[in-house]
């Protein structure tokens, strides 16, 4: 899976979180989200490790320059999306936590996907900044 697609999949399952209307019949305890954002996790360390390798085995500094910076360029829009992301998680949470009579299974999922999600964001800050 690209990722693109595991973006689309994963924004798709968070907003079967936040719909009253489906969420009870479609969101399986959080199981789909952590598939979805595994796909994510693996799809972007996947594509990461195929630019690192361009760079390594570049054959002129030229390709090495411009394979670089498409590795560069990358890992800045993925920590757009991932902020991005990150922050609609943390509006759910706040949402959430401002209902009169909160679910607290939901507010426990919810805190502990956002803590996988930062997890995951900030490692993939540190590719940014190789």
């Amino acid at each position: 899976m690209d990722v693109d697609t595991a973006r689309r999949n994963l924004i798709r399952t968070e907003a079967i979180r936040t719909d009253k209307n489906t969420r009870h019949v479609l969101w399986e305890n959080g199981d789909t989200w952590l598939e979805d954002f595994e796909h994510l996790r693996r799809a972007t360390v996947r594509n990461d490790t195929r630019l690192r390798h361009a760079v390594e085995t570049a054959s002129t500094p030229e390709a090495r320059r411009v394979t670089s910076q498409d590795r560069m360029y990358n890992a800045r829009e993925e920590n757009e999306w991932n902020k991005r992301f990150g922050a609609r998680i943390a509006r759910t949470l706040a949402q959430q936590r401002a209902e009169p009579h909160p679910n607290r299974a939901l507010l426990s999922e919810l805190e502990q996907h956002q803590m996988n999600f930062q997890r995951y964001a900030a490692d993939r800050q540190v590719v940014m900044y190789e």
